[in-house]
């Protein structure tokens, strides 16, 4: 499963659903350059429908982030390097490089303490992952990368930037720019009123 080292930096392009409402116009305002949505009814200060594909966003994001794990799986799977699942691709989405607790591993994923525990036995039986004493608590240990996983997770970022690149070629370097620069804006909390 050494596959799944590259994973980390995947989280790039996954955004929390329940955020979409505050960055919706923003979006489409700096996208509307490269690409043409027709104007909302009530003006240019409302969210512009949905497209001619009928999804909403949170679907639309979800299908870019399969876009992306599917071409890093298929080209590390190229390369030899075995398939790992959907959650240890989350898991290494959201793994610090000093390591992390298997606690804040699960909320960060928003699963289950036994969820996070059995991808990460998984990935210690491959050899990517290790656990080790948690300097700051006697009672924890934190998860981390091993060397194998160092070099995997290394491999990966190369592949996530080609996956880039080949993004670019296909619906342009300003289009991805756009789409980055709205992705990274703050958003701040979820409404918690959307009436």
């Amino acid at each position: 499963m050494p596959g799944s080292a590259g994973i980390l930096e995947v989280r790039r392009y996954g955004v929390e659903y329940s955020m979409v409402m505050g960055v919706l116009g923003k979006a489409a305002s700096r996208l509307s350059g490269y690409l043409t949505l027709p104007e909302a009814p009530g003006g240019a200060d409302r969210l512009p429908p949905m497209t001619s594909t009928g999804h909403d966003l949170p679907r639309l994001l979800g299908n870019a982030r399969r876009w992306f794990d599917e071409g890093l799986t298929a080209a590390m799977r190229e390369t030899g390097e075995p398939t790992v699942s959907p959650t240890e691709f989350g898991l290494f989405a959201v793994l610090d490089d000093d390591g992390t607790t298997v606690s804040e591993l699960a909320r960060r994923m928003g699963v289950t303490r036994q969820t996070v525990h059995q991808a990460v036995h998984g990935l210690v039986d491959t050899g990517i992952l290790e656990q080790v004493p948690d300097p700051g608590s006697a009672r924890q240990r934190l998860i981390r990368r091993t060397a194998e996983g160092e070099r995997v997770h290394r491999r990966a970022l190369d592949v996530l930037e080609r996956l880039e690149r080949t993004l670019a070629e296909r619906i342009g370097a300003e289009a991805v720019a756009a789409l980055r620069s709205a992705l990274e804006a703050p958003w701040g909390p979820p409404p918690s009123d959307i009436s």
